[in-house]
């Protein structure tokens, strides 16, 4: 290509295009000067000449105008087809420059694109959950309100009870709004048949303050949400599309909502959610401020600050007025409840509280398929050097011929950039399957699940990289103060790879070293964690144990005698059936939650009854939250948890007697040193009554591995008559001993559910092993992730070891003949080779274990029972990588070996 004259072209029309006006005026003028001239030779005089052939040329300043005009478009337009023929022919010689190295440009795209995609299907899942806002009015002005209560654990939080609620909404000054709302699973039916569905509570005000607006109909207004009023229902738009086909006439129909029908007014905006769960059905909460309030903290309160206003302003606000409580609700906090709980309220923003730990956790996960896309770039790093020393030859005769070192960056760039556009475009494909990958293995309850998806975002991000790297490789020539001249003159014959250039390439591979340690490391010692906690004894036998989430229709079955009726002929039709062992059946399932009831319980008489229920617990005098569940008779049998003394029957509930069982850390807790079996545990409240146990449960865990064994009382489906400590039971999990494989016989269970009652919601069938995986699949997620980049950085490193060390055996090709020809055995000339990758990887490996060192310390929330600085996983993946690194070197070392110094001395 003849570079000058191009470019000279270029430039004087790049200058031309700042001259077009002045041109145009020269060739006007140079016009009128020769017709001037024409009409004075004809017998004119010069002035009369000249405003005689103004007066012939007509509206000069419009001609020039309209001329410049077609003269900036037509250089506009040559400058415009200059650039896209320039580019055509760069990418086109680049595109054959590729091809004459097939094997160059498929690794190059491979790698890149295996870090490119990597990193943005990473990215997409960060961007989703923690860095786009919600999709709320003045989102980032959006507070929630909960309770800490130190008293009752470090880590315990409550919610907002109705009095609190209603005091903080009246008389907090630095919020312009407050609503709230109450999530409970329950049963619903639309028009088809009955299913277990997400129904909110909520008070009228909360559409307003996030800034929804219904597709169809209204949202609820202010006299529906007072007690007594008429209850009146919104859809959810993915509702109204399923079980209501879209219909606009659906304004009028009814919903069903634990069996009882509810007016429908209107349909949500489709979208529309609450920040921590999505919504089938809403309708109001209907409370007031001259209502019973009781201490039950159930409720999620959202407020708006003013603008301006931080949240720490708003948290000094609430704290300030939750000490007014005891005075103007003394029946629900009292002070000996506040000063018990150390109970005070929490403002967090409420992006915050959505994303929780989260966010930390995908942070972590981005650096480190970030370090993979580093590790791969020092792979392609290494091919171009490598590519460029190849073509030595090739630019020194360009050099020669007068091509300039521009020009050669120019085609580099051009080369690399097409490059890299393929490996972006491929990386795409990568994140795609990646981001698929991610949703199938993040934890069911990850914030925000149903927003990940390839967005705009993330391809702006993708392409980002792609260029950056294109750019970053492709400027290599000019790193290169002059051009090499030598292998013109020496024909290439040889030549051998200079000290610095190997010192580049050897450093590029040891700083992939280190850096795949640091990665390894952190997967180790996620791994580590994961193994720990599942090798913790649970307490329960998960082999073959089939759990089903049932609702009923709270209106059918809204006395005790009903549903205690229900829950008994199911389980004796579920036992019937073939294979089944055992049925129990639990309202808070193990492993599942930790959303147990907490109740006041009293293992004495308390010397004043205080004549309201608190949703706390005082044992004796001794503060602390006493969990509490409801659980039908063959419920430790099915879950295999040995009982000292006997466990609770359907006689004990139908007959009221008042059996209950407790776990044995519970029992030594109340009772040190003495049997529990014989002993009385009471409500708090007017007329409890005491109920006696007749067994103590061995410990399990019942909240999750990483919790200690459960304290928990289990009182059964119906109380002493006259004596509630809780409502009817509409739902509950059952729990079903198989004596084979319970997927076998999951249809059957199901289909007897059906039968027994059509009206009945059935939810979500899984295995006990399935339920007890999904409590750690936090850690599970993160060690997979973290272990794919460890993985991904071993290889990636591996290579680019094995990339440099056949490099150097094929470019001393003439060395290692001359060290055999002088007697050098092949065993040594393999041996120097395989050192000399040792070397490296133990350099790499040193400065690795510094970083991790550094960095393991960020992943001191997520492990379990394992340090950051665990010298086993340190140790363990600095050998590996050591005797991995000694591995890749094996192939080039034989290669070495086996060089005939005849023919290496004549090449």
């Amino acid at each position: 290509m003849n570079w000058k004259p191009d470019r000279y072209s270029r430039l004087r029309a790049l200058l031309r295009g700042e001259r077009v006006a002045e041109d145009v005026g020269e060739e006007f003028e140079h016009h009128l000067r020769l017709r001037t001239e024409t009409l004075i030779a004809n017998g004119m005089a010069p002035a009369e000449a000249r405003a005689e052939a103004l007066s012939r040329f007509g509206d000069l300043s419009r001609f020039q105008r309209e001329t410049v005009a077609i003269e900036k478009s037509v250089l506009r337009e040559r400058k415009r087809m200059e650039v896209f023929d320039s580019l055509r022919r760069e990418l086109q010689q680049s595109a054959r420059g590729l091809m004459r190295s097939p094997g160059f440009a498929l690794v190059a795209i491979l790698t890149l694109a295996l870090g490119i995609g990597a990193t943005t299907a990473v990215y997409t899942m960060l961007d989703a959950v923690v860095l786009n806002p919600l999709p709320y009015a003045d989102a980032d002005r959006l507070v929630k309100i909960d309770h800490a209560v130190p008293g009752q654990g470090a880590d315990v939080h409550w919610g907002v009870a109705t009095a609190s609620y209603f005091h903080y909404a009246e008389r907090a000054r630095s919020v312009e709004g407050a609503a709230a709302y109450w999530v409970n699973t329950t049963n619903l039916r639309g028009r088809g048949a009955a299913f277990r569905g997400e129904t909110a509570q909520v008070t009228a005000n909360l559409f307003d303050l996030m800034g929804a607006r219904p597709a169809v109909g209204r949202f609820f207004r202010a006299d529906e949400d007072v007690p007594g009023a008429t209850l009146v229902a919104v859809l959810s738009h993915e509702l109204w599309q399923r079980e209501y086909g879209g219909e606009r006439s659906v304004v009028g129909q009814t919903v069903e909502i634990n069996g009882g029908p509810i007016e429908i007014i209107g349909v949500n905006q489709p979208g529309f959610k609450l920040p921590d769960q999505t919504v089938d059905v809403w309708y109001p909460r209907q409370i007031s401020a001259g209502m019973r309030h009781v201490n039950w903290h159930h409720l999620t309160m959202l407020v708006k600050r003013k603008s301006g206003v931080t949240v720490e302003a708003v948290q000094q606000e609430f704290l300030a007025l939750s000490r007014e409580l005891p005075e103007r609700f003394p029946n629900v906090y009292s002070e000996d409840f506040m000063s018990r709980t150390k109970f005070q309220p929490r403002a967090q923003d409420l992006r915050a509280s959505i994303v929780g730990d989260i966010s930390r956790t995908l942070w972590i996960i981005l650096g480190s398929v970030g370090v993979v896309l580093v590790i791969a770039c020092a792979n392609v790093a290494n091919l171009f050097m490598v590519r460029n020393e190849t073509r030595s030859n090739e630019l020194a005769v360009r050099s020669a011929l007068g091509a300039e070192r521009a020009h050669i960056a120019v085609q580099s760039l051009a080369e690399s950039l097409l490059l890299s556009i393929v490996a972006g475009l491929l990386g795409l494909f990568l994140a795609f399957g990646g981001l698929k990958l991610l949703l199938a293995i993040a934890p069911a309850d990850l914030p925000r699940l149903s927003d990940i998806r390839l967005s705009t975002e993330a391809l702006l991000f993708a392409v980002g990289l792609s260029l950056m790297a294109g750019l970053v490789f492709g400027l290599f020539p000019l790193f290169r103060r002059r051009t090499d001249f030598a292998p013109l003159r020496e024909a290439g014959r040889g030549m051998t790879t200079t000290r610095a250039q190997l010192r580049v390439r050897s450093v590029l591979v040891t700083a992939q070293i280190a850096l795949a340690l640091v990665l390894m490391a952190a997967a180790g010692l996620m791994l580590r964690s994961y193994e720990r906690l599942t090798r913790i004894d649970s307490g329960i036998e998960a082999d073959n144990v089939l759990t089903l989430d049932v609702s009923l229709p709270f209106r059918k079955y809204n006395t005790y005698e009903l549903s205690t009726q229900y829950w008994k002929d199911v389980k004796e039709r579920i036992a019937a059936l073939a294979g089944v062992l055992h049925v129990g059946g639990t309202a808070a399932l193990p492993f599942s939650s930790s959303n147990h009831g907490c109740s006041v319980l009293w293992t004495d008489p308390p010397a004043s009854d205080v004549g309201h229920f608190v949703l706390s617990a005082t044992i004796q005098g001794s503060a602390g939250c006493i969990s509490t569940d409801i659980v039908l008779p063959g419920t430790f049998e099915a879950l295999g948890v040995p009982v000292r003394g006997r466990t609770t029957t359907w006689t004990d509930i139908q007959s009221g007697t008042g059996a209950i069982m407790l776990t044995r850390t519970l029992a030594d807790r109340l009772w040190p040193g003495q049997e529990a079996i014989g002993k009385g545990i009471r409500g708090n409240g007017p007329g409890a009554v005491y109920y006696r146990v007749v067994g103590v449960t061995d410990d399990y865990r019942g909240e999750g591995f990483q919790r200690p064994p459960v304290q928990m009382v289990f009182f059964p489906m119906a109380p002493i008559e006259g004596a509630p400590l809780w409502a009817v039971i509409d739902g509950l999990n059952l729990i079903i001993k198989t004596a084979g494989d319970p997927s076998q016989i999951a249809p059957a269970i199901r289909r007897a559910v059906n039968e027994l009652d059509p009206s009945v919601a059935i939810g979500q069938m899984r295995t006990m092993d399935q339920v007890m995986a999904q409590s750690i699949v936090h850690t599970s997620f993160t060690m997979i992730l973290l272990g794919l980049a460890g993985f991904m950085a071993l290889v990636l490193s591996v290579v680019g070891l094995y990339g440099v060390v056949s490099y150097v055996v094929s470019r001393r090709r003439s060395e290692i003949g001359i060290r055999m020809a002088l007697g050098a055995p092949a065993s040594e000339v393999g041996g120097m080779i395989v050192m000399q990758s040792v070397r490296l990887a133990a350099v790499g490996i040193a400065i690795g274990l510094i970083g991790a060192f550094l960095t393991t310390q960020m992943l001191q929330t997520l492990l379990f029972e394992v340090e950051p600085t665990d010298a086993v996983t340190l140790t363990a993946a600095s050998f590996f990588l050591l005797a991995t690194s000694a591995l890749a070197a094996f192939v080039p070392a034989r290669r070495a070996a086996r060089v005939s110094p005849v023919e290496a001395l004549r090449s």
